[in-house]
């Protein structure tokens, strides 16, 4: 599988994940609190040296929404952010599913390139480039 095709894959995954952010209002609406308590769990890990607390009280709130594949997207991302903190990868990896998104045969076909030379000739050939990155994979 060529590099273009697993960047379109990878492109349309953080795409679709954006989408199902965008539309997990309602959680919001239930219990506007709770997600600024997730967020804030992950703020203040680092800060209080609280990973494992973090994680178990975010997996509480997660816990109350099984069944509710939008709400648990969102619950998802603080999640996987403090599965990152702790090196939980392959955890972190199979974000929104419970399959790896990241596979070993994707990982060993990849090779390094220069980032600068890949947005020069980026920008040389479309009108607009953005650099995104995966804040809750920190490989």
């Amino acid at each position: 599988m060529c590099i273009k095709l697993k960047l379109l894959i990878m492109r349309n995954i953080y795409l679709s994940a954006f989408v199902l952010l965008v539309y997990t209002n309602h959680l919001y609406a239930n219990e506007p609190s709770e997600l600024g308590f997730l967020y804030k769990q992950v703020i203040d890990a680092p800060k209080n040296k609280s990973y494992n607390y973090a994680i178990s009280k975010v997996i509480e709130v997660k816990d109350k929404y099984k069944g509710d594949l939008q709400s648990q997207f969102a619950i998802n991302q603080p999640l996987t952010t403090l599965y990152s903190y702790v090196g939980q990868y392959e955890k972190v990896i199979s974000f929104p599913t419970d399959d790896p998104l990241i596979t070993e045969d994707l990982i060993e076909s990849l090779f390094p390139i220069s980032a600068v030379n890949k947005i020069q000739k980026m920008s040389n050939e479309t009108q607009i480039v953005m650099i995104n990155e995966a804040h809750h994979i920190a490989l």
